[in-house]
């Protein structure tokens, strides 16, 4: 609703290799195809947040990014909107019914604010199967508990 200003989710995000975690202000889109005016929405939200998760105007150590979640892979317009955008923030496509992540973006802003190091790969079991998202750590993947007899190929272009 309109007293939400914009924010599905306040949250935080831990990764191993960060010392802190990052704050996330997530907004979720049920649309097939987002749009750039999702981004405009998004952007204002960090106007919006609550103190302590506004990116800017805050003390050092309070790191915030922006997520746009939504079941429909980004289109072109999007991912440019997301790359312009001085906020930092990224988008993820994420399956409406598993839950399953399957595209995953950000933006300069967003590395400066602490994803730096930070990729997108694709974890392929050995068996074969659906190969899922996963993050990497400089090139390597990311130690969150990844079974034995899964390797994770760098993704071209993410």
């Amino acid at each position: 609703g309109a007293s939400d200003r914009g924010i599905d989710l306040l949250g935080t995000w831990t990764l191993p290799p960060l010392p802190r975690p990052l704050r996330v202000i997530v907004q979720c889109k049920a649309l097939a195809s987002p749009r750039p005016s999702s981004v405009r929405e998004l952007e204002g939200a960090f106007v919006g947040a609550p103190t302590g998760w506004r990116s800017e105007g805050e003390g050092e150590g309070e790191r915030v990014v922006g997520l746009l979640v939504a079941p429909g892979a980004s289109t072109k317009g999007v991912r440019d909107a997301v790359g312009r955008s001085r906020w930092p923030m990224g988008f993820v496509c994420c399956d409406r019914e598993t839950g399953t992540v399957r595209q995953f973006i950000w933006n300069q802003a967003a590395v400066r604010e602490g994803l730096e190091g930070v990729g997108v790969g694709w974890r392929h079991e050995e068996g074969g199967g659906e190969g899922r998202l996963a993050l990497t750590w400089k090139g390597r993947p990311m130690d969150l508990g990844v079974e034995e007899g899964e390797r994770v190929q760098k993704e071209a272009g993410e």
